[in-house]
């Protein structure tokens, strides 16, 4: 998962028109003959809180074998677990912009391709955390105790291999995706603060752990054979995205999107729970998303006029779905606590020859300051109108997908002297937008149901 995200986003406009006319080449430091994408939500494809086929196709990993299948004349398999529509998960649909709502989808799909005779080149497992890598648990027992289907779709049966890393290795790659890590914060995050991945089940990952697993992980790839090269992307700041990004700490007006203020012109804090008791949030609480469907009843809000018509004014919003300016700073430690273990392992002499690092940290930073401008449309991350996240705010967009996509091309082609063509962004589906504009105004309260985005977090926190 994550980001993670997670996510990754920048991408020059320039970049993308740099190599017409310049016959594309491998290189001679990587072979692309046997691809194998290592992950979570994010590199499975994942989007607007399910799993399904229009969205896996333009997962980034995919995107870059059609890139490198079409500028070479290759016919390089990427194999991925595709699931019919609607998807599993809990998919969101846009049904208004002005008021901001969204409606899930209940009908569930299935599996197309189960029957695969090898293990998947996309082993990407959505709520995987970097534990799970080498995870010996059955996978029909994980699903369960993890509430997650997604490690028995994925992985299957044991018979290709007892772990992700063991059915990457069978697959005997000669060039690996990896993206792991997001949900060993995210979880913690998602959550609120309130459940986690270390041993407590309350705090993100530990860093020994951390990079015990890391290191395990990025020298048993290595190991394989001596063809083989990685690129590694590594943690975005989980904190910046929409999910935690689109709801202010104090009270908007749902009809004008405007802060409400006191006489004295004040902005009206919501009420959360900070040390048990409720308290008004300050500048550096994060109200998470889920938290909109609860404001749009009364909690959070004062029981006074007007808001006393609400149903449940005066209650504080729940611990889980406010990120407190304490626990921000708790996950934005675990952030770079991981990246910096990522960059001195991959800086290793015996690694830094074979491995690549494409630096989404930074680049997902340079795009919340800025934007980012492409074929004159500005990608932000901002909340759907952003264009760069789903509508689960979290995971990727098509476009999104395009745009890392891109980012990793551009670090292996710096690495391996390659010459693979960035892919055409703008040619991918945007976010299907209804016929009514947004209202012009800086805040949006989105409606969303209730349970809609239960699934986003559970995936993200199930150990």
């Amino acid at each position: 998962v994550f980001f993670v995200f997670i996510s990754a986003f920048i991408f020059y406009a320039c970049e993308e028109f740099s190599e017409v006319g310049t016959p594309p080449t491998f290189g001679t430091q990587v072979k692309f003959d046997r691809v194998v994408a290592i992950g979570n939500s994010i590199t499975a494809g994942y989007q607007d809180g399910a799993l399904f086929e229009g969205a896996q196709q333009y997962s980034y990993p995919n995107l870059i074998v059609q890139q490198i299948n079409k500028a070479f004349g290759a016919n390089i398999s990427f194999v991925q677990p595709l699931i019919s529509e609607p998807g599993i998960g809990t998919r969101l649909r846009l049904t208004s912009l002005t008021p901001l709502s969204l409606q899930q989808q209940l009908v569930t799909g299935a599996p197309k391709n189960s029957t695969h005779p090898a293990p998947f080149n996309n082993l990407a497992v959505p709520g995987a955390i970097l534990y799970d890598v080498f995870d010996t648990t059955d996978y029909a027992t994980k699903a369960i105790q993890r509430n997650n289907p997604f490690f028995q779709i994925v992985l299957r049966s044991k018979a290709f291999g007892p772990t992700m890393f063991h059915q990457a290795k069978a697959l005997n790659p000669t060039f690996v995706f990896f993206w792991m890590g997001n949900n060993d914060v995210l979880g913690y995050a998602a959550s609120g603060g309130t459940r986690g991945t270390d041993p407590t089940g309350k705090l993100p990952t530990p860093d020994v752990i951390f990079q015990l697993l890391f290191r395990q992980a990025i020298d048993s790839l290595l190991k394989i054979n001596t063809t083989l090269r990685i690129a590694v992307a590594n943690i975005p700041d989980v904190t910046v995205i929409p999910y935690f990004t689109t709801i202010p700490w104090f009270i908007v007006d749902p009809n004008t999107g405007q802060p409400v203020r006191d006489a004295q012109g004040n902005l009206i804090p919501l009420i959360g729970i900070k040390g048990g008791q409720p308290a008004q949030l300050r500048p550096g609480d994060l109200v998470l998303l889920p938290a909109s469907s609860l404001i749009a009843t009364g909690y959070g809000l004062p029981n006074v006029p007007p808001f006393n018509q609400l149903p449940n004014a005066g209650k504080p919003l729940p611990d889980d779905v406010v990120l407190d300016a304490n626990e921000v700073t708790v996950a934005r430690n675990a952030v770079q606590g991981f990246n910096l273990i990522i960059d001195t392992v991959l800086a290793n002499p015996t690694r830094a020859g074979r491995v690549v690092k494409v630096d989404i940290y930074s680049r997902l930073n340079e795009v919340k300051a800025t934007g980012l401008e492409i074929a004159g449309v500005k990608f932000t991350t901002d909340f759907i109108t952003g264009g760069l996240f789903s509508l689960d705010g979290v995971h990727p967009s098509s476009r999104g997908h395009g745009i890392i996509a891109n980012e990793f091309i551009k670090a292996i082609n710096t690495k391996f002297g390659s010459n693979i063509p960035y892919v055409d962004v703008m040619s991918l589906p945007g976010i299907q937008l209804p016929t009514t504009s947004i209202a012009e105004s800086k805040y949006q309260l989105p409606k969303i149901p209730a349970e809609a985005l239960k699934g986003i977090v559970d995936l993200f926190v199930s150990k």
